[in-house]
């Protein structure tokens, strides 16, 4: 099995544990490691302890230029690995399933399965 399937199935075991509540996501600030020095925007980041790691997923937006003037805003998810408030590793390969992670991370934190409950 090669890299990029273990990341799928790694990912794979953090949705069903994102999902059946094992695993809980928190909305953080982005760590300034990621953000100082570019023109990223980064407007969601969620951290989470797995197996004594603490893991960060979050929304990278950034400008890919087509020339040396021209550039549109484009966007992709990102998991790392987080030791204090430096980012030590972030994904650089393409991971299938890394949007559905980041969708479920967002509803779950966002708390919205509590305030449904509550309205009946």
């Amino acid at each position: 099995m090669n890299k990029e399937q273990k990341l799928v199935q790694f990912i794979t075991g953090l949705i069903k544990d994102t999902i059946n509540e094992k695993i809980v996501w928190k909305r953080i600030d982005i760590p300034n490691s990621l953000s100082i020095g570019t023109d990223n925007f980064f407007p969601l980041c969620f951290k989470a302890n797995y197996n004594e790691t603490n893991f960060i997923l979050f929304e990278k937006r950034y400008k890919h230029f087509i020339d040396e003037n021209e550039y549109h805003w484009t966007y992709e998810i990102k998991i790392g690995i987080l030791d204090k408030n430096t980012v030590t590793w972030e994904n650089s390969e393409f991971i299938s399933n890394l949007n559905d992670l980041f969708i479920y991370a967002k509803e779950k934190s966002s708390g919205i399965d509590s305030f449904l409950k509550a309205i009946k």
